[in-house]
């Protein structure tokens, strides 16, 4: 519910790379504080670079973007974190 209810700041920290929205969804993805989550997070932009600039991206709607954006959080902590 935090990404889709907070879909708009989720994603402009998505972009950077970092935030509070970002660090609250890899923390409860079980991903702790420090350089795990660092990396968790520039996983995450780069996979979210690529969704942005994808053909289609502009005509989905916001709760599938949501989900790709769930997705994209849930698979950058399964890869850097002790999840």
């Amino acid at each position: 519910m935090l990404i889709r209810d907070s879909y708009a700041l989720v994603t402009e920290d998505a972009a950077r790379g970092q935030g509070a929205h970002m660090s609250a969804a890899l923390e409860i993805m079980g991903c702790a504080a420090g350089p795990s989550r660092a990396a968790a997070a520039g996983e995450v932009r780069e996979s979210f670079s690529r969704v942005l600039n994808a053909s289609g991206y502009n005509d989905q709607k916001q709760i599938e973007k949501a989900g790709q954006m769930y997705n994209m959080i849930e698979s950058a902590a399964r890869n850097h974190c002790s999840v």
